[in-house]
This record gives structure tokens, sequence and C-alpha cells, in this order.
């Protein structure tokens, strides 16, 4: 037993620990140790190189979503842009400016109901000019009768 206890000894003293110590190949790449740990070693390479796999997909996939979300906030800022824009040009003063450059005038009258079942009875004559005089409930209404129909 002192045997060992000398050799443990003389070890500690004569050895230096150093971090070149730790790493020397001679150390670690013993036959007996490849031998022994091989299939845990090669278990461990293939782990690492299935982690490398994983990182560098979860790197590619927070690319794509910047970029993706890049592209997404250009299509927000161009909804907005076009939403304003109709609301612009949906103003009534724009709308009436644009149809009288095309020929339009704005209508005095009322648009007619067409196809209820009351247009029989609420028909109205055409003139010469292709203008539809009415006699529904529309004007009857203007006139103060609360939406009752004249009586001829």
């Amino acid at each position: 037993m002192k045997k060992s206890s000398q050799t443990i000894a003389d070890r500690a003293q004569g050895s230096t620990w150093n971090l070149w110590s730790l790493l020397d190949p001679e150390r670690w790449a013993k036959p007996v140790l490849v031998q022994k740990h091989g299939w845990f070693i090669g278990y461990l390479s293939v782990l690492m190189l299935i982690y490398i796999a994983y990182i560098h997909q979860c790197e590619h996939r927070v690319r794509q979503i910047s970029k993706i979300e890049k592209h997404n906030q250009e299509l927000r800022s161009q909804y907005l842009f076009l939403k304003t824009e109709l609301v612009r040009l949906g103003q009534l003063e724009k709308v009436v400016q644009r149809a009288t450059v095309m020929g339009f005038k704005e209508m005095r009258v009322p648009p007619l109901a067409i196809g209820h079942a009351d247009s029989k009875k609420e028909s109205g004559t055409v003139n010469s000019n292709n203008t539809i005089h009415s006699t529904n409930s529309v004007n009857s209404t203007k006139a103060g009768n609360s939406g009752k129909p004249q009586q001829p």
C-alpha cells in the first residue's frame, strides 16, 4: 500500500499539469480507449453533426422570417397608401369633377328602384330626352305624405 501512495506522491511532484499535457494525442488516442469507447465517440460525432445542421437550418429560417416580415411591412404600407388614395378619389366632389369631365351631369332627381313588385303600379313616363318622369312614392314623401303613394 505504501508503494501506491509513493507513486501518487511521485507523480504529483514530477508531473506538470498544463493544457498541452491534457491535449496530448498520445495520451487520449490509445488503441484500448478507441476500441472501448469508439461507438460512444461515433455517437457523439453524429449528434454534433445533427446539432450543427439544426443550427444552420434555424439561422436560415430566421433570415427567411425577417425577409417575409419586411415584405409584409412593404405590402402593408402599399395597402394603406392605396386605401387613402381610394378614399380621396371616392369623395363626392372628386367623383362629380371626374364625371363632368367625361360628359355626365349630376342628377337632380333621386334614382328609381327597378325590379320591385310595386314598379308596375309606379311606372313613369319617358319623354323625348329619355328622361323618366316618375309618380312613385319617393316624390310623394318629399311632398310630406309620410311614404304613402298619392291617389290619382
